[in-house]
């Protein structure tokens, strides 16, 4: 269990990491913790799977590369573990998900360097695992992309945000990604965290701060500070709200829903598919996300949505302890 301290650490560690030379040390001294104990609470939620990732995201269009979402139908119990196997050794694929829709019941996301790419993967994908029926959803424009848990409210919340159409590559930036791919996952919880990577890569501290500075107002970084395991902070849901809806939908939903993580447009580019307005939401109870799916609803002029949620996760997030 958690008690009221963990919490206080989780919510600091998600919404107020300082981009500084000793973030550790400022959080465990705003919330008058030794710093010893903050240090121990972090690696004990770290130990239980509650923290996920401490670091950052970086924004795969930095790598180059383009993301689609693929809905699925496998016909049996042996498509479902063919599908889950295959994508397990894929980097990546990001998510993978039984949802309760009543055809397609195998969602995930895909990134490949181009559309083509992702058409041929997908192909294969379908012919090794004998699924017949799939839907390419291309990732036209992504919105928001920011998961942070609201741990007192029960729900996913983050400030309102708009991400760029574009973003540089480390290649275009002169700036290597080796030492940023290593921090991503786990920033040392230490008073000066960012010591020996500096070193190893011929940075002072200073420097190295001032680059992730740099590639968090580029966006080719991204959520800076901690990422929980959902159900086990006591997220126990999640719902992907599609709506038939357009990019200028997105838009509203990206700024004025705080709860929506990823808001998203995206196009087929196989099939018909016409809920194209993208988001997720993440709560305690299902009642939440249905009453902020008709809210958005209702916001949009009543357009038609559905709520899938997620029956089964088939590859579950790599753990920064893992």
């Amino acid at each position: 269990m958690m008690d009221r301290r963990d919490i206080e650490i989780l919510m600091e560690l998600q919404y107020r990491f300082p981009p500084s030379e000793t973030p550790y040390l400022e959080i465990s001294e705003r919330l008058g913790i030794p710093f010893e104990e903050f240090r121990r609470r972090v690696e004990a939620l770290r130990s239980r799977f509650v923290i996920k990732r401490l670091g950052f995201n970086i924004n795969y269009k930095a790598s180059g590369k383009v993301a689609a979402l693929v809905a699925m139908r496998a016909v049996d119990l042996d498509a479902k573990e063919k599908i889950r196997r295959i994508l397990l050794r894929d980097p990546d694929v990001t998510h993978n998900y039984v949802r309760n829709h009543e055809w397609f019941n195998i969602w995930f996301v895909i990134k490949r360097r181009t559309p083509e790419d992702i058409m041929r993967s997908v192909e294969e994908i379908a012919r090794l695992s004998g699924s017949r029926d799939y839907l390419i959803l291309l990732g036209k424009r992504t919105y928001k992309l920011s998961v942070k848990f609201d741990l007192l409210r029960g729900v996913s919340w983050s400030e309102p945000d708009v991400l760029p159409e574009n973003v540089p590559t480390f290649e275009e930036l002169g700036i290597p990604r080796e030492p940023f791919s290593q921090l991503s996952r786990w920033i040392p919880v230490a008073e000066r965290p960012y010591r020996d990577i500096a070193s190893r890569y011929g940075y002072s501290e200073g420097e190295l701060v001032g680059l992730i500075r740099e590639l968090y107002s580029k966006r080719v970084l991204r959520n800076l500070g901690a990422t929980l395991e959902g159900r086990r902070a006591g997220i126990m849901w999640d719902g992907m709200v599609v709506i038939r809806g357009s990019e200028d939908d997105c838009l509203r939903i990206a700024l004025e829903v705080p709860e929506a993580t990823h808001v998203v447009y995206r196009v087929p580019l196989n099939g018909v598919w016409d809920y194209r307005a993208y988001f997720m939401v993440h709560a305690d109870s299902r009642d939440k996300i249905e009453g902020i799916a008709l809210r958005v609803s209702e916001m949009l002029g009543g357009k038609d949505y559905r709520v899938l949620y997620s029956v089964e996760n088939l590859k579950p997030g790599i753990h920064s302890n893992e």
